[in-house]
């Protein structure tokens, strides 16, 4: 990453590493401190105020609450920003 801020390219590859269950890939790109707000109405919804609160609070409940015959599928649809785009 040259810049401050990952580009598109590079924020693909990020995303791609989240959708396809590499999530210790994804979250060394994450700060510690990150803010984030999961819409819906869902046992994962909410707004999650750390990294590891994250994790805890939905990746490592996933097999918990998901039948065993169950999968999860995460689609990578669009990416907003990054780097120099604008």
């Amino acid at each position: 990453m040259a810049t401050l801020y990952p580009n598109k390219v590079e924020m693909r590859s990020m995303a791609q590493n989240m959708a396809t269950g590499n999530f210790e890939a994804f979250f060394s790109n994450v700060t510690d401190g990150v803010d984030w707000m999961i819409i819906g109405h869902h046992p994962f919804a909410g707004h999650y105020t750390a990294k590891e609160d994250f994790m805890r609070r939905t990746l490592k409940r996933l097999p918990t609450t998901m039948a065993p015959d169950q999968s999860m599928k995460m689609d990578f649809i669009n990416v907003v920003g990054g780097g120099v785009e604008a």
